[in-house]
């Protein structure tokens, strides 16, 4: 344990040394390295075993490719199909999981050393979402960050007036980015009758069809996750509590700097399905908490931030280690 918590140390350092948005190319290059050999040797010490949701990928994963198109839509075929790409080589599942979260592992961690290069995103929020979330997308979630990550670049791209349309994708990766997807058209001129509009089909549409297609292999995904969530009503944690009291401060502060700009689409919209989703469930309204403090933090804001506040907030966003740590100890059985 001790040799964990070093590492993660090591990890949390590298990373906040990168962060610095003043930093020599060169400078940031060996501390991007030295942030990702821990990565591969934390990766090394603690198995993909030993993570929470690792039965549950395991156990229920199937790895038959979906048999018609509402079937592979609806089951999110991401996963199946990195699967299928490791069973080329292996028919041992217990490897083919390896591989799947050192591939995972791969790809988050070059978004957030992606995070780093970007001189327009101030240093304190690259540290507030790496303390978040890298363990969890990195570690844990092998079929949901890739949707976060999708949604994540949407964000900052659209923000900064670039188009990036392989977001369309995403809902095939994990169908919690669907509703998100809603601000694709966020320059509509009646863009909020949309989303009302697409709230109020997607319930009707969902009540309708369900007994059409309920036999669909990606229906029957749809209602365990449903059923499973249903069986977290009890176990919701204090944490999450906290958390719901942590994204209301986030928003309570992004009200005060950013002023009329709060009110952009993504904002709005992201804020409102956390809220929706918390209400149903606290666990379903956390799995929006990504999308929401993406919108807020890719945000290209052009106001003047007061200097001397920044390098405070810079600094003590170092202060974020028990919590990076916290997220890797309450993720994993170790």
């Amino acid at each position: 344990m001790v040799a964990i918590i070093g590492i993660s140390f090591f990890i949390f350092f590298f990373y906040f040394l990168s962060s610095f948005n003043n930093l020599k190319t060169e400078h940031r290059f060996v501390f991007i390295c030295l942030f990702v050999f821990s990565v591969f040797v934390l990766r090394i010490v603690i198995s993909p075993e030993l993570n929470k949701d690792y039965d549950a990928y395991f156990g229920f994963h199937d790895s038959q490719m979906p048999q018609n198109i509402i079937s592979f839509i609806l089951g999110e075929p991401y996963l199946a199909i990195v699967y299928a790409f490791f069973d080329l080589f292996t028919d041992d599942k217990v490897v083919i999981f390896s591989g799947i979260y050192w591939f995972n592992l791969f790809f988050v961690t070059a978004f957030f050393v992606w995070i780093l290069t970007r001189n327009d995103i101030q240093m304190w929020k690259k540290n507030i979402l790496f303390s978040s979330f890298y363990f969890l997308f990195a570690f844990v979630l092998i079929r949901n960050s890739g949707a976060y990550i999708m949604i994540a670049l949407y964000f900052y791209y659209t923000y900064r007036n670039i188009k990036f349309n392989s977001v369309l994708i995403s809902p095939l990766i994990h169908l919690s980015s669907l509703p998100v997807l809603i601000t694709y058209f966020h320059k509509q001129k009646n863009y909020y009758i949309y989303l009302i509009s697409f709230i109020v089909f997607a319930a009707v549409a969902f009540i309708f069809l369900f007994p059409i297609i309920s036999s669909s292999q990606g229906i029957d995904r749809m209602v365990s996750k449903v059923n499973t969530y249903s069986s977290l009503t009890e176990t919701v944690s204090v944490f999450h509590k906290v958390y719901f009291l942590f994204v209301s401060f986030i928003l309570i502060i992004t009200a005060l700097v950013y002023k009329k700009k709060m009110l952009h689409p993504f904002i709005i919209t992201t804020m409102a399905l956390y809220y929706i989703g918390f209400m149903i469930n606290p666990v379903i309204g956390f799995r929006f908490v990504p999308y929401l403090l993406f919108s807020i933090f890719f945000f290209n804001y052009n106001g003047t931030y007061n200097s001397q506040q920044t390098r405070i907030l810079n600094i003590t966003s170092f202060f974020l280690f028990p919590y990076f740590l916290y997220t890797l100890i309450d993720t994993h059985n170790l």
